[in-house]
């Protein structure tokens, strides 16, 4: 439960960073909104091993969707500007970061939601999270056209 408390303190500084973001500052914020609203939700708790380890991939996705926001951030933000001037490169690197990230959420939802089935059947996910990677699509592409334009 640790590491779970960990990535929800990354969601809570990351959108604090937001703040100080040169660039993508609106690609900034759907991710720290993503975090947020993803980890809001009581994931109540398991000992199952696959659990942990769902985790520790979270946390490294985590890590990853912060490296890119400390690029953002960096006081030569401008050297990332340059190195990273195609703007659908970093569109579609977000999108993937995200999917990866929310997969790592359904992942999760389906630990604890099987773990409470005494009998072994398959306990139906969150439908509500299933379609997130579909709907996040247009808000990233919204986002990153908002800071092409700003």
């Amino acid at each position: 439960m640790d590491l779970l408390l960990e990535c929800r303190e990354v969601a809570r500084t990351l959108n604090l960073k937001c703040e100080q973001v040169k660039f993508n500052k609106c690609l900034c914020r759907v991710l720290a909104n993503t975090y947020s609203r993803s980890l809001q939700r009581d994931f109540g708790l398991t000992d199952a091993p696959a659990w942990q380890t769902t985790l520790l991939e979270l946390r490294s996705v985590m890590f990853c969707g912060e490296e890119m926001v400390a690029q953002w951030t960096h006081k030569n933000w401008w050297k990332s500007v340059i190195s990273s001037s195609d703007s659908a490169l970093i569109q579609k690197r977000v999108l993937l970061h995200l999917t990866e990230f929310l997969f790592c959420v359904k992942v999760l939802t389906l630990i604890a939601s099987n773990h409470g089935s005494l009998d072994g059947r398959f306990v139906r996910p969150d439908v509500d999270l299933m379609f997130k990677i579909n709907l996040l699509t247009p808000d990233v592409e919204k986002a990153s056209q908002r800071d092409i334009e700003s």
